[in-house]
Formats: C-alpha cells, structure tokens, sequence
C-alpha cells in the first residue's frame, strides 16, 4: 500500500499541468479575450495595385468609346447629315487614336510610370468627351479652336507617353519628362511636326499631278456638221 502511494504521488509530480485555454477571473468563471481580425483589402489582396489608376482609365476609356459607337450605330434614318456627321466622327476620331493612344499609354504604364500614366490618361479620356461635346454645340461641324482644345491635347499626350517611356529604356534619359508640367513641352513640337507635313506635301503634290494627267478624260471634239 505504501508502494502504491509513492507510485500514485511520482507520476502526479511528473504529468503535465492542465492547459487553461482562457484566463480565470477571481471567482474562477473564464475572461473572454478580445481578438481582432484585420480583414485585408481587396486591393491588398491583388497584385499590381500601383496600376489601379491604369485600369480605371482603360475602363473609362472603353466606356467612352462604346458610348460613340453607339451613337453612330443607332442614327435614325432621317437624321440630319450634321447629325451623321457629329456622330460619326466622334466614334472614328477616337477609333483612329487608339492604336495610339494605348500603345503609348500602356509602354508608359509598365516601363516608366503608371502613376504619371495613370494622371495622362484621365486627361485624354477628358478630352475625347470633351471632342464630342464641342462637336455637338458646333452641330456636328469643327472649328480650329475645338481642335487645339480637345484634338491636339490627344497628340500631345500620346507624343509625351511614348517619347520619355522610350527615353528612359532605351537612351538611359531617366528623369527625361519628370516634370509635371512636362507634357506642355510636346505641344509646339505636335503643332511643328503638323506644320512640317503640310511642307512635305506641298512639295510632293506634283508627283501625284502628274500621275493624274493621264487619267483625265479627254474632252469631247466638238461636232462642226463636217
């Protein structure tokens, strides 16, 4: 008997104590503990957050650009032809951009800046809403004013994307267009190269003249009764 109580009292003495999962209060009832969940963002979640910007101007863009291509797809048939004329070239004006447009503006995204990307963009989905709208008060016509408020901006953001996303890849130019009042610098040099076309064609409209000579028609002899 006496064995069996030295046995009883060494394995109590060597056995683990009782793991008590919450603290006891003084009259022994269980604290509850206060656990704060943190539920993470979705945009913590997903990557690529610093092109968030980027991708609501795409979608702003696209929104915009369906926006006129509805508009000219569902012209009634007795629209006016300044109505035609409104809603066509609202659609294929942006149609016509947007090689452009997204390549510069996705080269600029992922190998420069996609905030500077991010800010150029808005601006160009600005202007394109702002093109109609001109066109609109101008019922369906243009003027040179309206160009140089929502036409040429599109030609300089473009210029301004590509040209320092190149600079900085390829020629090693790292702060080339750092500047936020960088892009205004693209606007005499969209104005000069516009310019510099007209030149060009001036000096070569002779080339196609003379290829058009010979597919004038020849004017009819007059009939003298001989």
């Amino acid at each position: 008997m006496h064995r069996f109580a030295l046995v009883i009292s060494t394995v109590a003495a060597f056995a683990p104590a009782p793991r008590i999962s919450r603290p006891l209060s003084r009259v022994g009832a269980p604290v509850p503990v206060a656990t704060a969940r943190v539920q993470p963002t979705l945009a913590a979640k997903l990557p690529g957050a610093e092109f968030d910007g980027c991708v609501a101007v795409q979608g702003s863009w696209l929104a915009v650009y369906y926006g006129y291509m509805w508009l000219s797809a569902s012209l009634p048939s007795d629209a006016s032809e300044n109505q035609k004329t409104w809603a066509t070239r609202c659609f294929l004006n942006m149609h016509e951009q947007a090689p452009a447009f997204l390549a510069a503006f996705w080269t600029h995204a992922i190998f420069a800046s996609p905030a500077r990307a991010a800010q150029c963009g808005a601006v160009y989905v600005a202007t394109r809403v702002l093109y109609g709208i001109q066109r609109f008060h101008l019922k369906g016509g243009m003027s040179v004013n309206a160009g140089l408020v929502s036409t040429v901006p599109g030609y300089v953001i473009n210029l301004y994307l590509m040209t320092t996303a190149v600079a900085r890849r390829c020629f090693g130019k790292v702060g080339f267009g750092a500047s936020k009042w960088a892009p205004l610098a693209f606007f005499p040099v969209c104005v000069s190269l516009f310019l510099l076309s007209g030149v060009v064609n001036e000096k070569i409209k002779g080339q196609f003249e003379d290829a058009n000579a010979k597919f004038r028609p020849v004017p009819p002899v007059p009939d003298t009764g001989c």
